[in-house]
C-alpha cells in the first residue's frame, strides 16, 4: 500500500520550509496529493494572519512548480486537534520537532507525543536545527 496522501504542518516558523520543501519531494515520488495545514489561535493577530497569508503564497508556489496536485487548509484552535482531525484522512503527517530555544510556532514536544498517541497514522518528525 502506497503513500496517497501527505499532510505537512507548516507554521511561523524558518523550519516551516524545509518541511514543506520535504513534504513537497515525498508527494512527487509517490505521487500523494499534498494537504498544508497552518493553524493559528481562536483569534490570530495581523501578524499571524500576514504569516498564514505568505506560508500560503509559498504552498501553492511550491505545489504548481512541482505539479503536485494539493490544496491548503487553513484552521484555528488548537494544533493537536487541528493534526489530529485532517491527519486521520492521510497516510503520513510531516511535522517539525520542537525547538527548546523557541517559544512560539512550532510543536511543543508533549503536543507530539499527544498527536502521537490520537492520530493512529505515521509522523515523520523533522528535526530542528540551528544555522
Amino acid at each position: 500500500m502506497g503513500i496517497r496522501g501527505i499532510l505537512v504542518h507548516l507554521d511561523s516558523t524558518p523550519r516551516s520550509v524545509v518541511r514543506l520543501g520535504l513534504a513537497t519531494e515525498l508527494a512527487m515520488r509517490h505521487g500523494a496529493y499534498l494537504i498544508g495545514l497552518y493553524v493559528t489561535p481562536p483569534v490570530p493577530s495581523a501578524d499571524e494572519q500576514r504569516d498564514a497569508s505568505a506560508m500560503s503564497e509559498e504552498f501553492h508556489g511550491w505545489i504548481r512548480q512541482q505539479g503536485i496536485d494539493g490544496e491548503w487548509r487553513p484552521a484555528r484552535g488548537s494544533a493537536v486537534d487541528a493534526l489530529t482531525m485532517h491527519g486521520r484522512c492521510t497516510d503520513l503527517i510531516v511535522i517539525g520537532q520542537h525547538d527548546p530555544e523557541r517559544h512560539q510556532g512550532d510543536l511543543a514536544e508533549k503536543q507530539f507525543v499527544e498527536i502521537l498517541g490520537r492520530i493512529g497514522r505515521p509522523i515523520l518528525a523533522v528535526p530542528y536545527m540551528r544555522a
